[in-house]
Parts: structure tokens; C-alpha cells; sequence
């Protein structure tokens, strides 16, 4: 097992099966390309099949989460070992813990949402409704 890092243990743990992390207080300027770049940047190229970043639309500031789906529970430990070991994204220190939803139909899903929410969102504004 590897050292705790902030209390929790990231190392590898037997029989653990859950592949989908959740990043938090991310800067809303990030994007899915930038938070691939950076997952990229950490050794996590080709390592991940699903991401998703909330597009705040006309939010300039404040912070949101991010959902990240590895292809191995492995992968997914070592993104919580190397964003959590203060690993700055977009200017922000993040947290990284694992998401209360698992798998990359997870992440597509609250992907699909969001759009489908969006969309409502839109007719109604051109309807003039709230």
C-alpha cells in the first residue's frame, strides 16, 4: 500500500473495481480538451474513455466539477494520487475523490442530460419563459 495522502490511501487496493472519478473546485474556464490536456500532461494519455466538463455558459468565474472514466480501477488511483498531491489545474489546487456513479455510460449520461437541460433551457429563453 502506498502512504496516505491527505488522509486517504490511494494505493492499490484489492478487489477494488471502481474506475470513475469525480474532480472538484475545478476553474470554470477549464474545458474537456484542456482537462484531457492535463490528464495527458500526468502519464494518463490513452488511460481514460470518458470525460465530462459542465459547460457553464456565461459563468466568468467560481468553480465546478468534472467527471473522468478510466478503462482500469488502476488508472483511476493514480489520478487521485497524482492530482491530489497538490497538482494545480487551470491555477486551482482540485480534489479528486472517486464518483458516486461508476463507468463511462455514467459519465455519458450526465453528459446527455446536461445537453438535453440545455436545450430546454434555450427554448425557453427564446419563448421568453424561465
Amino acid at each position: 500500500f502506498a502512504a496516505p495522502i491527505g488522509g486517504f490511501n490511494y494505493g492499490s487496493v484489492p478487489g477494488e473495481r471502481r474506475t470513475t472519478v469525480m474532480f472538484q473546485r475545478i476553474p470554470a474556464s477549464i474545458s474537456v480538451d484542456s482537462l484531457r490536456h492535463a490528464l495527458d500532461e500526468a502519464g494518463l494519455a490513452g488511460r481514460y474513455d470518458a470525460v465530462y466538463v459542465p459547460t457553464n455558459r456565461g459563468v466568468k468565474s467560481g468553480s465546478q466539477t468534472a467527471l473522468v472514466n478510466f478503462a482500469y480501477p488502476e488508472d483511476a488511483v493514480r489520478c487521485m494520487r497524482v492530482f491530489s498531491a497538490n497538482r494545480a489545474l487551470g491555477g486551482a489546487a482540485v480534489t479528486v475523490e472517486y464518483s458516486y456513479g461508476q463507468g463511462a455510460a455514467f459519465v455519458i449520461a450526465c453528459a446527455q442530460k446536461a445537453a438535453a437541460g440545455a436545450t430546454r433551457r434555450h427554448r425557453r429563453a427564446k419563448l421568453g419563459e424561465s
